[in-house]
């Protein structure tokens, strides 16, 4: 057998006095273990990281739909101006009926 606690880092304050010997089976699972705590914390930041750029995201989408919808409404404002425009040519304004 052999002692983890020195190879590990922060072992030998859980383990005792870094000192015991560990079967290489012991010595496995205190391995995955750290493993799993670092693939935590990446995932989590990762999460993180994501989550804030789906937000950026969406305000450029929130904003990009107001551009357009407000674009939009110019365009049919002038349509249906040329729309009253067109109908006066035609038939008169109506005034004067």
């Amino acid at each position: 057998m052999r002692s983890v606690a020195k190879e590990i880092p922060g072992l030998a304050k859980r383990v005792g006095d870094g000192d015991i010997p560990v079967s290489p089976l012991t010595s496995d699972l205190i391995r995955l273990r750290e493993e799993m705590r670092a693939s935590r914390a990446e995932r989590q930041a990762f999460v993180r990281s994501l989550r804030a750029s789906v937000a950026a995201m969406r305000a450029d989408f929130r904003d990009a739909h107001a551009r357009m919808a407000w674009v939009s409404l110019e365009k049919r404002r002038r349509f249906v101006a040329d729309l009253a425009s067109a109908h006066d040519v035609w038939f008169g304004s109506g005034l004067a009926r």
